[in-house]
């Protein structure tokens, strides 16, 4: 669900004609709001406690977020700085939720509400992430920890 505003600019007047510059665009999503949506998901989908479902309704929202932000467009230096800073923390909160699915068990800080306990038997092991650009996925492969 994308949300559109209408940014107006100063008109500034060129022998008698508007600038292209002057011209309205509608933004979908506003940056800001990208980043407090971006925030949300990932403390309410990949914070301390987590769970399955959660984790993928993490991931449907993730991509909404992310669908939103290729539509966005940038109109100075800051602007743009900001959309990369938001494409950068999306890829990475898309890399943890990915692993986080993949290890089915409690460890550390990161509490699985479905898993509740340590599995050292089964999960002792290091988590290697690739990632595939055509699919915008992570693959999750374990290796055992020495």
């Amino acid at each position: 669900m994308t949300k559109k505003r209408k940014v107006t600019t100063q008109k500034p007047i060129k022998n008698g004609k508007e600038s292209v510059a002057s011209r309205r665009r509608v933004l979908p999503v506003p940056l800001r709001e990208l980043r407090k949506l971006l925030r949300g998901i990932a403390w309410d989908h990949a914070g301390i406690v987590r769970d399955e479902e959660g984790m993928g309704e993490g991931f449907r929202k993730l991509n909404g977020l992310e669908q939103d932000l290729k539509k966005t467009s940038w109109s100075n230096v800051r602007e743009r700085a900001i959309k990369e800073d938001l494409s950068s923390a999306a890829f990475f909160l898309r890399a943890i939720i990915s692993a986080s699915v993949g290890r089915k068990e409690s460890r550390g800080s990161f509490i699985r509400k479905d898993f509740p306990k340590e599995d050292n038997i089964n999960w002792r092991k290091n988590s290697c992430l690739t990632y595939n650009p055509e699919t915008n996925t992570f693959l999750v492969t374990y290796h055992s920890a020495k």
